[in-house]
């Protein structure tokens, strides 16, 4: 009985400090993304764990022993990436150079741990290990129990007004079937002439010969895509800063559901399409409902945790699966037996060509290594110029088979091309020129003056042509802390890139 219970104590004690890690992540994002989200982390860090642990007592033999040299091996797998950044301030040592420096250190630590420290020393640490991590974890689930809450809280009336689809019954039979297609960081044309040294001509010519009202000098909010389709659902500017510390506001506000409340009532049935979901609603494509969260450079929690372990060189992303979920939906929007005959509004997501660049202009995978090379302009231009070949492909079908529709092609931001310094994002590109974003509207064929307007303003324009409401338009805000904080690289390293 008593060595059951030195088992159990020695590796509960490797496991919860394994698994901290992810806990402490999930629960200082719990607002945004669901624990499922996290799962993957904490199996991969448990595992090593486990793994650790029974590598230990098969060469130390003694419970407690092996429970505290394997924490101390998990601590070193799991933060391993802190670390090599610490050693690279004094020593310029590569991934392979560094590995093997870190497990003799590690085996010195076993060393001292089994033939330095007294049996009962031993039992005392990991026992105060163990009880220090449970505390912890415990302390961070306590203190994120509001926002799981709120969470749930916001899905469960998100489910709610889901179901209105089929509830609410007001005539639309004269209504014209309505796509808001967003691809996300698709640059204005300004940005990509001026930055990209790109003409934009395929999509332009496109867009005037197929009757689109194109806006080139639009104005978004913000340069986060959660801000700026907060805003827009809410129909209205409630969000007040794109700082963290507004992070309430900005779920509360993507959550709302005003502008899908609003079209249900005038007898629509609201669908999303989406390759990596932003809004819980119904789709006609399966697994594309639930929303998670994700950081300004589209990384999961998952993604977070496994990027700071020793496992991060071989931790890349799966371009053949980012581009299943992307082709999923364009082939899906470039099927004409998908074009609904009723009144339908289909909220269309790619999350693309934001990085990680996964594609040259032709759908080729690239290597991962340049997933997130801003500096080589060639890699977003390549995605960039795919997307384009997606989106021309969708609108076609679409205006083909369904010319009465109503289509508002979008991006929320251009390129926010920089390098991370310092845990800070610098940008190569004014702040005024990622805001600058894609702003085209094809309805039914007809010329509908869109010129200046931001996303929310033109999408308030829309509706008031299509349903006779009064919307106003609205001054857009100038309070991001992106506009008002030195967040631009050097002039010199600037005019470098821009000539490039």
């Amino acid at each position: 009985m008593k060595k059951r219970k030195a088992a159990f104590i020695s590796v509960l004690a490797v496991v919860l400090t394994a698994v901290f890690p992810a806990v402490f992540l999930y629960c200082n994002n719990a607002e945004e993304a669901a624990f499922k989200e996290i799962l993957p982390a904490i199996a991969i860090s448990a595992a090593l764990a486990l793994a650790s642990y029974l590598l230990c007592r098969l060469i130390l033999h003694k419970a407690y022993t092996a429970s505290v040299v394997a924490t101390t091996f998990v601590l070193l797998l799991t933060n391993f990436a802190y670390l090599e950044k610490g050693i690279k301030i004094f020593f310029d040592l590569e991934y392979w150079q560094t590995v093997p420096i870190l497990i003799v250190i590690q085996m010195h630590v076993a060393w001292f741990v089994s033939r330095r420290l007294s049996d009962e020393a031993v039992e005392t640490v990991s026992k105060t290990i163990g009880l220090v991590f449970s505390l912890l974890i415990a302390f961070n689930v306590i203190m994120a129990a509001p926002g799981m809450i709120s969470r749930a809280s916001l899905q469960r009336e998100l489910k709610e007004n889901t179901s209105k689809n089929e509830t609410l019954t007001a005539d639309a039979s004269a209504k014209p079937n309505i796509y808001m297609i967003l691809f996300d960081e698709y640059a204005g044309f300004r940005q990509m002439q001026e930055y990209y040294h790109y003409d934009n001509a395929v999509l332009k010519d496109f867009l005037e010969e197929n009757h689109f009202n194109i806006s080139y000098t639009s104005q978004n909010e913000g340069i986060q895509t959660r801000v700026v389709l907060g805003d827009v659902v809410s129909l209205d500017y409630v969000i007040t800063s794109d700082s963290d510390s507004h992070l309430s506001e900005i779920t509360a506000a993507l959550n709302s559901g005003v502008l899908f409340d609003f079209l249900r009532e005038h007898g629509y049935y609201v669908q999303g399409v989406q390759d990596e979901p932003v809004f819980d609603l119904p789709s006609p494509i399966e697994n594309n409902t639930e929303t998670k969260g994700k950081t300004m450079s589209g990384e999961s929690l998952t993604d977070l945790c496994l990027e700071q372990s020793i496992l991060y060189p071989l931790y890349r992303v799966n371009a053949s699966e980012r581009l299943e979920e992307i082709l999923k939906v364009a082939d899906y929007m470039s099927d004409a037996d998908h074009v609904k005959n009723e009144s339908t509004f289909t909220w269309v997501y790619f999350n693309f060509p934001h990085q990680p660049f996964v594609v040259d202009e032709n759908g080729v995978d690239i290597s991962t290594a340049y997933s997130t090379d801003w500096v080589n302009k060639k890699w977003y231009l390549g995605q960039y110029k795919y997307a384009t070949k997606l989106m021309i492909k969708i609108c076609q079908n679409i205006i083909d088979h369904d010319p009465e529709s109503i289509i508002l092609l979008w991006s929320d931001h251009g390129a926010r091309a920089g390098l991370r310094r310092d845990g800070v994002n610098w940008f190569y590109v004014p702040f005024e020129v990622i805001t600058n974003p894609l702003n085209a509207v094809y309805y039914k064929g007809e010329e509908l003056d869109i010129e200046g307007l931001s996303s929310l303003n033109t999408l308030r324009t829309v509706l008031n042509r299509a349903f006779g409401t009064d919307f106003e338009i609205l001054p857009v805000p100038e309070w991001s802390v992106y506009r008002h904080t030195k967040r631009y690289l050097d002039e010199k390293e600037v005019e470098a890139w821009k000539e490039k």
